[in-house]
């Protein structure tokens, strides 16, 4: 039997984190498989990097050494499943030496760079141990030098309208609180505004919720809970994490958009192209968000407006339609 004949063998690489990349991988494992063309094995690289770190205890503190034992079996799984393909989500913590010893066995990989524009040092470091490994990027801006672009996607499993599932908010924001999204929530005047934040700091956990009068909940939404937290809330706030010359959307607008959620979001030029003519108006900077917050908060039959030409606009950027992009020359 030749391999056109029967389903491609691929090593799926998760990501090493059980959040945000993990939801990348999660929809692209799934979509890979409601194809049905391919003999999928998975390397949760997350697991075996938090089994290992309980087996190493305080040695787990060596990032290189966790990282090296936790990859190491990499190229033992990829030549157990007779690979035709090692398919890598993000690649941050997976040790070089593990894309070096696929290079050697001559395995082909490709590896979806999730990090793009803010760790594109360190990818094309990992990219430069096996050079004729595919690169794909997250941001188009970073699309360079044989690297291809493959947008940010939502899955429609999961990202659809659903029922409130928490008490109503004025304004709900979910993700890493970034130094410069703490400035940004700073700068707003929050009086009688009902707010509500999740996520985790990177910053200090200073204590923002009592300047802004908002619910903080410190820890990591699930993916598969936000279409009901969204429908809790008016306003879904999306500051992009900051970049100087990022253009790509992230995932959260893909998953706000197909979910039914209104959105305020800074500016990111994909936007335009994706939403056509509901991006700028929904579209803040620091010194503009609190006037669209209560602008649009003051119009709800226009807000279900917009957020319902929103969904329309992301229908075709799944998941499913992502990887007939990706695996198009496997």
């Amino acid at each position: 039997m030749n391999l056109k004949q029967r389903q491609l063998r691929v090593l799926f690489t998760h990501s090493s984190a059980e959040f945000s990349t993990f939801d990348v991988a999660r929809g692209y494992r799934r979509a890979l498989e409601r194809t049905g063309r391919y003999d999928i094995r998975d390397y949760r690289l997350y697991a075996r990097m938090k089994y290992h770190a309980t087996a190493l205890g305080q040695k787990a503190e060596n990032i290189n050494l966790l990282s090296r034992i936790a990859s190491e079996n990499l190229i033992v799984e990829a030549m157990k499943h007779r690979a035709d393909v090692v398919f890598i989500v993000s690649g941050m913590a997976l040790h070089p030496d593990a894309i070096w010893l696929l290079a050697k066995a001559g395995i082909r990989t490709v590896v979806l760079f999730t990090e793009s524009p803010y760790n594109d040092a360190e990818q094309r470091a990992f990219h430069a141990v096996y050079p004729d490994m595919t690169c794909w990027t997250m941001e188009r801006t970073s699309a360079v030098d044989g690297w291809r672009y493959l947008a940010h996607a939502y899955d429609p499993e999961i990202h659809q309208p659903a029922a409130p599932t928490q008490p109503p908010s004025d304004v709900l924001f979910i993700g890493t609180l970034w130094r410069e999204r703490i400035a940004l929530l700073d700068a707003v005047d929050w009086a009688g505004l009902r707010v509500r934040l999740i996520g985790t700091w990177v910053a200090p956990p200073l204590p923002v919720e009592t300047r802004i009068g908002a619910s903080y909940e410190d820890g990591c939404l699930h993916n598969v809970a936000v279409p009901g937290y969204a429908a809790s809330a008016a306003i879904c706030l999306n500051p992009y994490r900051a970049h100087p010359v990022a253009e790509s959307l992230n995932p959260r607008a893909f998953e706000l958009a197909a979910c039914g959620a209104f959105q305020l979001a800074d500016w990111r030029a994909e936007a335009v192209e994706v939403f056509n003519g509901q991006a700028p108006a929904l579209m803040f900077t620091a010194s503009t968000l609190e006037e669209q917050i209560r602008y649009w908060l003051a119009r709800p039959d226009d807000r279900r407006a917009q957020a319902e030409a929103m969904r329309e606009a992301v229908q075709p950027h799944t998941f499913h339609a992502r990887v007939e992009t990706l695996t198009a020359d496997w």
